[in-house]
């Protein structure tokens, strides 16, 4: 036996044990309990989730059965208002200064001062037109003389008169000459006629004790080295500081070459190089002029090449016939210019059919731009690119059924208008059509044969290698005819030619034709072949085309003022231009390219207040365009109640054997005279 310490040893060892078993189960028993509890839990949150969702589900309604249907469309969405054009604009160029055609103001009531106001009346300028009445006020000293001016006028409006003046005005009060006023222009006839009322401006200013503003010109047909002598004058001045700071590029250029060069390399490092005559010195280039006129190209090559040209000291920025600068870059000269100018310069842009381009707009960089638009005689203002014709002008159109012997109608035209007698005529000897139904019906048919060909077999005996011959020898005869030549030539009229001459001498009427082509090859076609059937016109007829010498083209023009030419035929390219202030006759022989050419043809008359006509010869392939696009074109503005009169010439009626055949012999005649 086990001694009785041992056996109450092992009892409270079991007992021991024993209890710890009991608090195992009773812990692990409790953990269940947690367990049990927490998945309960979650059961019940789980439960009351998903009696939430059903609760808020929508009860489903028993589906039902519809027949075929369209499917229920959405309240379409409201559109916004549509805005005008007008409305996108700047407000300066969507709500212009519109100004009637009708207005007219004496000089003296629009800021000029009374003694240039005499002046003026003394070169013809009796008063302000409505274009002059406008804008002068706006450029003029005066609290209205503020920000750059945009002017949409017709061609002579007198437009020029407008800028030149307050120009001369302002550049006259300062006492040393500087280039201050810069008039760009797309050819040099208008070059010409610019610088003729800038050289009228200074007279009437020179008289009040001012210094005398001296104009310049710069177009690409004179001599270039001429022109930098004319514009530019050098004076050496001390300054041994400044010949140093001159010699140093030279130097520089020197250093660099090659020792052992010959002369031309030599030469060729000098070449650009304003070198001093005398040690110590240094060259001051001075302006010769205060006003340029000129060409863009021009204008380029004199900043790019002439030693000391410059426009720093530009106040004034004309640019006329914008429409033509804008549209063509020359050289990038808008870009070039406007580097070169200071902030402070005021600019007027001018043009019959001033552009609305926002982009084209944007370079010319303009301040406070305001815009001034003529409009038609009592017209509302609605054409959207400022086309605004002449309101003195009267239009008229020629159906030519017969495109083969279209010169005729040509001829036709010029003996029922009397041009040979230099006075306006009425147009009592045309009838215009019945009904302006028959417009349409006869500009939408169509013949077999174009314009085009029907042109070149009337005209095709006449090749391009006589051109310049043709035109010279018509130039010549032209420049050579005597007063008295062209009295002989226009013996029908003998018993009238000394009243219409002391007419003439009084107060000059509108007379004369300008007669347009499409090309230069046709103008001279053409100015031969009615000197070839119609001898008596053969010593009124000069011609002018792009080719045209510079002293033929002035001689040409002088001759038609004075009255010794009456018929002048011309190409389009110098449309623009033309300075004929008393031309009763436009005639487009050929019709216009376009809405902007027209206006630019026709504008050539009916200048200043004074009475034109307008006519215009369309075959039946022309027709329609011309009526649409033209005639009743809502893009020109009119004076209203005019339109476009139709005049009908039947050729069996009015062209008789006799004249066929003469015409025939006429196209022969000139076909020996190109080949010859």
């Amino acid at each position: 036996e086990e001694p009785k310490s041992k056996k109450s040893k092992k009892k409270r060892v079991a007992e021991e044990e024993g209890d710890g078993d009991v608090d195992s189960r009773h812990r692990r028993l409790m953990e269940k309990r947690e367990k049990s509890l927490k998945r309960a839990q979650k059961l019940a949150e789980k439960a009351a989730a998903e009696a939430a969702q059903t609760e808020e589900a929508p009860i489903e309604e028993p589906a039902e059965i519809h027949g075929l249907g369209p499917l229920p469309q959405p309240e379409p969405a409201p559109e916004p208002p549509v805005q005008s054009a007008l409305s996108s604009l700047p407000p300066w160029l969507g709500s212009p200064i519109r100004v009637s055609p009708t207005i007219t103001a004496p000089f003296s009531e629009i800021g000029v001062h009374k003694d240039v106001e005499k002046a003026l009346q003394a070169h013809g300028f009796k008063e302000a037109f409505a274009v002059q009445a406008a804008v002068l006020p706006l450029l003029l000293p005066g609290p209205s003389r503020e920000g750059d001016v945009l002017v949409s006028a017709a061609t002579g409006s007198g437009k020029t008169l407008s800028y030149v003046l307050p120009m001369i005005e302002n550049i006259s009060q300062n006492i040393v000459t500087q280039l201050r006023g810069l008039i760009v222009m797309p050819t040099r006839e208008l070059v010409s006629q610019a610088r003729e009322v800038c050289n009228t401006c200074t007279d009437a200013f020179a008289n009040g004790g001012k210094r005398r503003v001296k104009i310049g010109t710069a177009v690409g047909s004179d001599n270039f080295k001429a022109e930098q002598a004319a514009l530019m004058d050098q004076q050496l001045r001390h300054d041994p500081t400044g010949y140093r700071e001159q010699r140093k590029p030279l130097n520089a250029k020197w250093e660099a070459s090659d020792v052992e060069s010959d002369g031309e390399e030599d030469l060729l490092l000098c070449d650009g190089e304003d070198i001093s005559p005398l040690p110590d010195h240094v060259i001051d280039h001075i302006s010769k002029v205060d006003i340029l006129i000129c060409t863009p190209g021009r204008l380029v090559e004199h900043l790019k090449s002439t030693p000391g040209f410059t426009l720093q000291h530009i106040k004034w920025l004309v640019v006329d016939e914008a429409d033509k600068l804008l549209d063509q870059s020359f050289q990038q000269w808008l870009n070039t210019v406007m580097e070169c100018l200071e902030r402070d310069v005021r600019k007027i842009i001018l043009s019959a059919t001033l552009t609305r381009d926002i982009g084209q707009l944007n370079g010319l960089k303009l301040h406070r731009p305001r815009l001034v638009v003529l409009e038609s005689s009592e017209g509302d203002g609605t054409a959207e690119e400022g086309h605004t014709l002449p309101p003195l002008l009267v239009e008229s159109a020629i159906k030519v059924d017969d495109s083969t012997i279209k010169p005729l109608y040509l001829l036709h035209l010029l003996r029922k208008e009397n041009v040979a007698t230099r006075t306006l005529k009425s147009r009592q000897a045309f009838k215009p059509a019945d009904s302006p139904d028959d417009d349409s019906q006869s500009s939408s048919s169509s013949s077999s044969s174009g314009s085009s060909s029907s042109n070149s077999s009337s005209d095709s005996s006449s090749e391009s290698s006589s051109e310049s011959s043709s035109d010279s020898s018509s130039d010549s005869s032209s420049e050579s005819s005597s007063e008295s030549s062209s009295d002989e030539s226009s013996t029908d009229d003998s018993d009238n030619s000394e009243n219409e001459s002391d007419e003439l001498a009084s107060a000059p009427s509108p007379r004369g034709v300008l007669i347009f082509t499409k090309s230069n090859e046709t103008a001279v076609r053409l100015g031969r072949l009615i000197a070839l059937v119609e001898p008596k016109y053969s010593e009124l007829t000069g011609t002018l085309t792009s080719t045209t010498r510079s002293s033929t083209r002035k001689s040409t023009i002088a001759s038609f003022n004075a009255g010794k030419l009456s018929i002048l035929v011309a190409s389009d390219l110098v449309s623009r231009g033309l300075d004929l202030p008393n031309l009763a006759h436009v005639v487009n022989y050929d019709i216009p390219t376009s809405v902007t050419n027209y206006v630019h043809r026709v504008g050539r008359t009916a200048r200043a207040g004074k009475k034109g006509n307008a006519w215009t010869l369309f075959t039946d392939t022309e027709g329609r365009w011309f009526w649409n696009e033209i005639a009743r074109s809502e893009n020109i503005q009119r004076a209203r109640g005019s339109k476009v009169e139709r005049v009908n010439m039947k050729a069996e009626e009015l062209f008789d054997n006799e004249l066929r055949e003469r015409y025939e012999s006429a196209l022969e005649e000139l076909g020996r005279e190109a080949t010859s």
